[in-house]
């Protein structure tokens, strides 16, 4: 049988749903327009396929590594059912679902103010709990996306958010380390990640750039938030939207498109960037800070390869020099700035236990130059 719950937006309520196992079947009645999640709703009217996707996408993807595993722990079968669990709360937003009559409120329950549960961080992480034991579910592991083993936790009263690697050579971490050496020799506002160590194995590490205060609308619901003409490219229609809000996303999106350039990340897709909105009015605030640079770098292509691989990009065109073509101005680009921080990439690398080999760490350094001075051509050619 459906259970009905109310969407709720801190303590504004914003609808009322059916959610089966996990499953949101139905919206049956609509208490705040305004409020309702980005993009699902046009002319006044309720979209429901996209406020399942909405829904959908708040949950663990089935191809998260060792998923199939980590469920059965759990003692469930599908991702969606952590999603009523936990109440559907996230640390990137302030939207929950409250049971009809519970009387609890926003205060009660965000992860923002209040602590959670390691069970399900440890349970993702391979840490089955110990026999019969009951299992808290209260995290917001519960709606962590992306395809990484990942798990929040407080640490010194921080949120932070610790991922792991993939193959062989856990490179991710490490790229995440190396993205925020480079954006901080450029300048560019970035999430801070380091590279920290559980057992044997590397992970990246985060503070959450999300608040009370504050939550991020991803790129895709600000681009699914108005209709866009055919005529009208993705990169234009995301500045266009922005533009509407009181934002200019040009100077944001020029230093998102070089830094990508630079790490050839070919997974910069329209999750991993966008807005920070303030809930309460909202307002649009300002873009997000750069984050999420991990699969950059040949992270899966052998060290043979790194200089010569060729990799799609995302999220505006198919290729990295066409992508670049969007860059409207590149003053502020500073070549010696990122030739200055390659004694700190080597070091990260150097620090990885032996994961990333001198012969790696340098074919790394090497494609950071290279693709450096391609950045640095254009821009002069252009002066």
């Amino acid at each position: 049988m459906p259970m009905e719950f109310a969407l709720m937006h801190k303590d504004v309520r914003v609808c009322e749903l059916d959610i089966v196992d996990g499953n949101l079947v139905k919206v049956t009645g609509v208490s705040s327009f305004p409020h309702m999640p980005l993009g699902t709703v046009h002319d006044g009217v309720v979209d429901l396929g996209r406020v399942r996707d909405w829904w959908h996408g708040r949950s663990i993807p089935a191809s998260r590594y060792g998923l199939a595993e980590n469920l059965e722990s759990l003692g469930i079968s599908n991702p969606l059912e952590l999603l009523s669990k936990s109440m559907g709360l996230s640390l990137s937003d302030h939207y929950w679902i409250s049971s009809e009559g519970s009387g609890i409120g926003w205060s009660d329950v965000n992860f923002y103010e209040h602590p959670f549960s390691d069970d399900v961080g440890d349970i993702l992480f391979g840490n089955a709990p110990a026999d019969g034991r009951t299992i808290d579910m209260s995290s917001p592991d519960n709606t962590s996306d992306g395809q990484l083993r990942k798990r929040w936790k407080i640490v010194n009263g921080e949120r932070r958010l610790i991922k792991g690697g993939t193959g062989s050579l856990r490179q991710e971490p490490f790229n995440e380390a190396i993205a925020s050496a480079l954006m901080s020799a450029l300048g560019v506002e970035h999430v801070g990640y380091e590279v920290i160590w559980i057992g044997d194995e590397p992970y990246s590490s985060c503070k959450g750039f999300i608040g009370p205060a504050t939550e991020l609308l991803s790129a895709n619901r600000v681009l699914l938030s108005e209709t866009r003409r055919n005529d009208v490219s993705v990169y234009d229609h995301f500045v266009d939207v922005c533009r509407v809000h009181g934002i200019d996303a040009v100077p944001f999106l020029d230093r998102m498109i070089v830094v990508d350039y630079i790490l050839c990340n070919g997974d910069r897709h329209t999750n991993n960037f966008g807005i920070i909105r303030d809930p309460d009015t909202l307002e649009w605030l300002r873009p997000a800070p750069v984050f999420d640079s991990g699969s950059s770098l040949g992270y899966d292509t052998p060290t043979m390869r790194i200089a010569g691989m060729d990799v799609r990009c995302k999220p505006f065109r198919k290729e990295f020099d066409r992508q670049l073509e969007l860059v409207s101005d590149l003053s502020w680009f500073d070549d010696a700035a990122v030739r200055s921080a390659i004694p700190d990439i080597m070091n990260i690398l150097e620090g990885s236990r032996g994961y990333i080999d001198r012969a790696r760490a340098d074919a790394i350094a090497d494609l950071i130059l290279a693709r450096t001075a391609r950045v640095a051509a254009v821009r002069d050619s252009s002066e």
